[in-house]
């Protein structure tokens, strides 16, 4: 959805910008070329080797730029460490990218074999493996259940258990394999693989995911300067809820009820929201990329200092 990212952001030239999920620098690169050669851009990210590839790349590219290995929810860390107090736009990309998702390696799909790892990280965090090899059945439940939306968590839990007495769940192979014995064949084929809520769920647990996200919008409006710009893009409806009921409290029009967010400072009321429902992708773009048709874009703007 670049269009939309950068029609949101509104880059202009000699502001600062943080992507605070950077990746291989598809939306930063863009990003850059707006800010042109007063501007700054910073770029971290978890994965180190995207960020070794990006830094590579940005050489070309007509902006200071900065990169750091750290998570979204280190971003007042990385700008207190490069003397920075405010940014004028953020851009977070809550996604698994491309290559993570293409490597089998990296254990993020089931569409290849490879070691169950699912880290971000690579240097931190244990395994989805290690994971699933320590937890409770009633831990595998629950998250299943919380986190991946899998209704037939219980199933899974108690097979994945059953399966790790005989011998351990390493690959990508083996917990792909032990979901799909909990389905029966006719809900096999349809248009969302089986497996596909099971990792998901360990995805978020290994990588903390939510807490993460829960952190970065607890401090975000404070590292906006007045008219900062912020866009998020969510893949699955608990990361967008989390984003849709922040928004909502930066604007002043919160439902205490529904809050999880703990937000510093006297925030409501000094945020407008830019997309009042969330943007998806084209049809054109879900052709040509499959893979961005659960996308929402959700984008808000600082109106004041706190």
């Amino acid at each position: 959805m670049i269009e939309e990212v950068l029609r949101c952001l509104d880059p202009r030239p000699g502001e600062t910008f943080l992507d605070a999920t950077v990746g291989y620098g598809g939306h930063a690169e863009q990003i850059a070329a707006r800010l042109g050669p007063e501007g700054r851009l910073i770029g971290i990210d978890l994965d180190t080797e995207a960020i070794l590839a990006t830094r590579q790349a940005a050489e070309n590219w007509p902006c200071r730029t900065e990169f750091e290995h750290a998570g979204y929810d280190e971003m007042p860390d990385v700008l207190d460490r490069l003397g920075i107090g405010k940014v004028d736009g953020l851009l977070a990309d809550l996604g698994v990218s491309s290559p993570q998702l293409d490597r089998p390696e990296r254990g993020f799909s089931f569409q290849g074999d490879g070691p169950l790892d699912m880290r971000m990280d690579p240097e931190g965090y244990p395994t989805a493996a290690e994971w699933l090899a320590a937890a409770e059945e009633r831990e595998i439940r629950r998250a299943l259940w919380e986190f991946g939306e899998e209704k037939r968590a219980a199933a899974i839990a108690k097979a994945l258990v059953r399966e790790r007495r005989k011998r351990p769940i390493d690959t990508t192979g083996d917990l792909t394999r032990i979901v799909l014995s909990c389905f029966p064949d006719r809900d096999r084929a349809g248009r969302v693989h089986p497996a596909t809520r099971t990792y998901q769920a360990l995805r978020i647990v290994v990588n903390h995911e939510l807490e993460r996200l829960e952190r970065l919008l607890s401090f975000l409006p404070d590292r906006l300067g007045p008219g900062g710009r912020v866009v998020i893009l969510a893949y699955h409806s608990l990361e967008d809820r989390l984003v849709k009921r922040a928004f909502q409290e930066w604007s002043g029009k919160s439902d205490p009820v529904l809050s999880r967010i703990p937000i510093r400072g006297e925030i409501p009321g000094r945020a407008i929201i830019l997309t009042p429902k969330a943007l998806r992708p084209s049809p054109a773009e879900v052709a040509r990329n499959p893979r961005s048709r659960s996308a929402r874009l959700r984008a808000a703007k600082r109106t004041s200092l706190a």
